[in-house]
């Protein structure tokens, strides 16, 4: 029995047009495969396709994509979430809004977010360990 490959080695096989696999040999999953031939420009419409037809055998969905793409290296960026915790801390704290309501107009705030943070700013010791200046007389 062959060895389980993960989806990343089977989209390159199908990329490099390497010896055909026998996908219940190898573990072709379905869902991460479209996923991945989902991130390049020449492929999305193989992967839409492809998550039109999910109940296509696995078998049927390795062939399409083995002889429909051409050869080609194909390296999408993989789309990763942005962490926008500290950002949307900032955005509650100032409007007094909700988590929900926070995302709602965080592309809004953006730009403002960094006049936000230093109105926000309470005072206290630098992060470097000096005094900040306060305005008051020592």
């Amino acid at each position: 029995m062959a060895e389980k490959l993960s989806p990343f080695d089977i989209a390159n096989n199908i990329n490099d047009k390497g010896d055909l696999l026998d996908v219940a040999e190898v573990g072709f999953d379905s869902y991460v495969v479209n996923k991945i031939f989902s991130n390049t420009a020449d492929s999305i419409f193989f992967a839409n396709e492809m998550n039109s037809n999910w109940s296509l055998p696995r078998d049927m969905q390795y062939a399409f994509y083995y002889y429909g793409l051409p050869k080609k290296k194909r390296y999408g960026k993989w789309h990763k979430n942005q962490d926008d915790k500290d950002e949307l801390a900032v955005i509650q704290e100032y409007y007094g809004y909700s988590l929900h309501k926070a995302k709602q107009v965080l592309s809004l705030l953006r730009p403002r977010l960094a006049d936000m943070k230093q109105e926000l700013e309470k005072g206290g010791r630098s992060t470097n360990g000096q005094k900040r200046a306060s305005g008051k007389l020592p």
